[in-house]
Parts: C-alpha cells; sequence; structure tokens
C-alpha cells in the first residue's frame, strides 16, 4: 500500500496542472491529462489533472503503471498506445465508469534515466477514435513536449519528489524501458542516436541551443554540433525532411 501525504505535489499541484491543461483540453474536447515518470529504479513521479484512479489502484497489490511495452519497441525512442487495445480491462473499465475517460492515449518517451508516459482521454465514446486521435496528434503532441515548460518549477519539483513503489507496484516492464546509453537509431544506411533525435526534434519544436541544452543536460555547443551531424550524416539538410527523419527514427 501507497500513502500519499495530501502536500505531495501529485496531489497539491493537481489546480496547477488543471490550469495549465484546461484550455488544451477543451479546446480538443478532451478531459484528462497525464504526466508520468518512471526511473529506472522503479519509482515515479506524478502530474495529474485528477489522482481518483491512481489513488484508487495505490491500495492494491498490483501495478500502477501500464506501458504496452512491446519488443518492436526496443529500438525506439517513443511510441503511442491505446488503452482500450493494450492495457488490462480492469482499469480501462474503472477510468470508463468512474471518471468518464474513454479511448485514453499514452504517448511513451524514452531516454537514460527515466521514461516519460503523458496520456490524455476524451470524455465521451466514439467510433472511429483512430481517426479522431489522427487528426490530432501533431497537436497533441506539441502539447505533450511543451507542458513542462509552461510552468519551469514543475519539471525540478517531479525531480524532487519520486514516490517510491513496491516491486508489485511497479511496471513490468521498468528495467527494459530506460535506454541503454546513447543508442543508435538506424535511418537508411546511416544512423541516428538516440540523444541527437532528442535535439532535433527539440530544435524543430523551436527550441534554441540554449533551451535544450538545459532540458538535455548538455552544452549549446554540444547541442550545435549534435545537429551538425545529424545533417552531415544524413545528407538532410530541410526542415521538411527533418521531420521526416524524426518520424521514421521513432
Amino acid at each position: 500500500m501507497i500513502r500519499l501525504e495530501n502536500n505531495h505535489p501529485t496531489l497539491s499541484l493537481v489546480p496547477k496542472v488543471k490550469e495549465i491543461a484546461h484550455p488544451f483540453l477543451e479546446s480538443h474536447g478532451l478531459n484528462y491529462f497525464q504526466y508520468l515518470r518512471c526511473y529506472s529504479d522503479g519509482g515515479i513521479s506524478l502530474l495529474i489533472t485528477d489522482p481518483g484512479l491512481f489513488l484508487r489502484f495505490t491500495n492494491l497489490d498490483s501495478p500502477l503503471v501500464f506501458s504496452a511495452f512491446k519488443e518492436e519497441h526496443l529500438k525506439k525512442q517513443s511510441y503511442w498506445f491505446l488503452w482500450d487495445q493494450e492495457l488490462p480491462h480492469e482499469p480501462v473499465k474503472l477510468a470508463r465508469e468512474y471518471y468518464n475517460w474513454h479511448h485514453g492515449l499514452t504517448l511513451v518517451k524514452r531516454t537514460q534515466n527515466y521514461y516519460d508516459m503523458i496520456a490524455i482521454a476524451t470524455p465521451e465514446e466514439r467510433l472511429n477514435v483512430a481517426s479522431y486521435y489522427m487528426n490530432k496528434l501533431p497537436i497533441i503532441e506539441q502539447f505533450m513536449a511543451d507542458f513542462l515548460n509552461y510552468e519551469p518549477d514543475l519539471s525540478q519539483v517531479m525531480h524532487n519528489n519520486p514516490i517510491a513503489l513496491p516491486e508489485e507496484n511497479r511496471d513490468v516492464n521498468y528495467q527494459q524501458l530506460c535506454l541503454k546509453g546513447d543508442q543508435r537509431l538506424p535511418f537508411g544506411n546511416a544512423y541516428i542516436t538516440t540523444q541527437e533525435l532528442k535535439c532535433l526534434n527539440l530544435r524543430l519544436q523551436g527550441y534554441s541551443y540554449k533551451e535544450i541544452g538545459k532540458i538535455c543536460q548538455l552544452s549549446p555547443r554540444t547541442v550545435e554540433t549534435y545537429l551538425t551531424r545529424v545533417k552531415s550524416r544524413s545528407g538532410i539538410d530541410n526542415k521538411f525532411q527533418l521531420k521526416e527523419l524524426v518520424t521514421l527514427c521513432r
């Protein structure tokens, strides 16, 4: 059993997370947002608009985190999954019946020391949810990428307040999901490393070298070197094609 004090950031920051996420959720017909960070030791940090389902599961001797990780994801830095297709029946049923969260969608983003699981859901049943989300994916991914930057202290708060999970409550895949070093991802006859891919993706989202360096804990000069290497190795210097490269390497 896991007990959280009322002043723990997972609970005390719910109003702040709602404030940040509400305009985005409302404008795109969504009613739930979660930013879950899972560490290499099995612990987690969590920012969420409604902690109800999470708190319900803290009383059980079963996993609190479900990553839907498969062998096909081993060489990917990120992947998406729909709750209805990949998660156990019970949490999906509870989310729908008790909290009115339907067709949950999670983005998993892997790094060396942790992986993020960022999720959204809709307030109603939809006939063709795949098409519904497909049309919104770029906007959803942009918000997910920007979320921690809306309030600069949020990332530090997450880092300083991890929740230690007993083995039975951890994601069953936590030992596999953190990347092992700066892995090479194939791209035609060339390659791009996971760190280079992260820097490139952030640059394409409009971040400066300095901002990327702060996020990735690198010097701005190193970020610039990484991006120069990617362009040289791939032979691509066009923004549209670089976006395609990022998509192909995920």
